[in-house]
C-alpha cells in the first residue's frame, strides 16, 4: 500500500529514494520515465544498457 506521503511527493524524489534504498528502480509510467531522465541529466541516476526502464543510482565519492 502506498503511503499518503508518497502521493504528494514529487515523482523524481520518490524515484531517487527508491534507487538509493534498493540499488535499482524501474520506471513504469511516462511520468516516472521523465523524472528518471531528468535525474540522469543531473548525474544522479544511470540507465541500464539492456533494459531502458531500469535505473541505478550513481555512487559519488565524498570530496576531501
Amino acid at each position: 500500500m502506498m503511503s499518503l506521503l508518497n502521493v504528494f511527493r514529487p515523482v523524481g524524489a520518490r524515484m531517487l529514494e527508491i534507487a538509493e534504498r534498493d540499488g535499482v528502480v524501474v520506471d513504469r509510467t511516462p511520468a516516472e520515465r521523465q523524472a528518471c531522465l531528468r535525474l540522469n541529466a543531473k548525474g544522479l541516476l544511470r540507465r541500464d544498457r539492456r533494459d531502458a526502464a531500469t535505473w541505478y543510482p550513481v555512487i559519488r565519492r565524498a570530496s576531501r
